[in-house]
């Protein structure tokens, strides 16, 4: 029996297990090193792709004011309906119409006003987009206006 307890002792088992692995430890550490080496070169192709994606979506966009449009309304609308729900939650915590909310656990209470924070979320994603859309026009706009006056004084 004492065999049986010495053997399942948990440093016992730690030192038979390392002894068994122990070859494929040294192979995970130089995967472990030359895969920190590859990192940086590889985040920076992952934020160039991202990065690129985002100018082309851009760029398609611009093109069509009537995207442009669509955009702002868009804007606007996550506003007025982050608006209203906030102001649905005010009145119906005023008019107690969810009880005592400061009662109710933390976790619960984020729940219930999760709808708010979740219309805020995404007007301010849709407002950062839209004004970077914006100012992606208005430079493309100058751009053109630049040229045309270069092009009208050499002649």
């Amino acid at each position: 029996m004492e065999v049986l307890e010495l053997i399942f002792d948990p440093t016992v088992i730690i030192s038979l297990l390392l002894a068994v692995f122990s070859p494929y430890l040294g192979k995970l550490g130089k995967f472990i090193v030359s895969s920190f080496t590859r990192t940086p070169m590889m985040l920076k192709k992952f934020w160039r792709l991202r990065k690129w994606k985002r100018v082309k979506r851009y760029y398609l966009i611009s093109s069509n004011p009537y995207e442009i449009t669509w955009n702002i309304v868009r804007t606007y609308f996550y506003l007025t309906v982050f608006i209203m729900c906030l102001l649905f939650y005010v009145v119906f915590v005023k008019l107690g119409a969810f009880g005592d909310v400061g009662g109710f656990p933390l976790e619960v209470q984020h729940l219930i006003f999760s709808p708010i924070y979740i219309f805020e979320v995404l007007w301010l994603k849709q407002r950062g987009f839209t004004r970077d859309l914006i100012e992606l026009k208005d430079r493309r706009r100058k751009k053109r206006i630049t040229k045309r006056s270069r092009v009208i004084r050499n002649a």
